[in-house]
């Protein structure tokens, strides 16, 4: 029960966040920088380094551990997305525990070529539902988590690597 409200905590921060960003963006419209977003602006003053990730959603996500136990789930069933830099996604961890993570996504690397495309950034923000990484008994924690996408025109796959961890998943673009 507790792990299911807070992952309803989790969503609601995320949607109220979104919600700011998309309030502040429509009030910075009447501006002649109107195409900055208020992420961007905020992120100028150094505290989250890159260019906001393009809108996505992630579908499905497979681990492999570097090190530790064989025994950990491979197929985590990632659903999760990035709007407007922000991000959210809920995922069966290794030890088959529901995960929430929120939080914020940014490119630091991007090349092109044709229709071919390599976004390389990083996440950061917070998960709940990991039990022996938690800060007290919150089952919350900090996350920082590096990726590759690499997509062909809208759909694409994404690497990432976090701790004892690479994953690789199917991800599609949208406006």
């Amino acid at each position: 029960m507790t792990t299911r409200w807070s992952s309803y905590v989790l969503a609601i921060a995320f949607a109220v966040g979104i919600n700011a960003q998309v309030g502040a963006a429509e009030a910075a419209s009447a501006d002649a920088a109107a195409d900055v977003r208020p992420i961007d602006k905020l992120c100028k003053w150094g505290l989250l380094p890159g260019e906001s990730a393009r809108n996505s959603i992630y579908l499905g996500m497979w681990s492999y551990h570097l090190w530790g136990d064989s025994d950990y789930r491979t197929n985590n069933q990632l659903i999760g997305g990035v709007y407007r830099g922000c991000y959210a996604g809920t995922f069966v961890n290794s030890n088959d525990d529901r995960t929430t993570s929120v939080g914020w996504q940014r490119d630091f690397y991007t090349r092109t070529r044709q229709d071919l495309r390599l976004d390389v950034g990083y996440r950061v923000g917070i998960m709940h539902g990991y039990d022996e990484f938690s800060i007290g008994n919150t089952k919350l924690f900090p996350l920082l988590q590096f990726y590759a996408d690499v997509a062909y025109k809208q759909v694409g796959v994404q690497f990432t690597w976090v701790g004892q961890a690479a994953t690789a998943g199917f991800l599609i673009r949208f406006p």
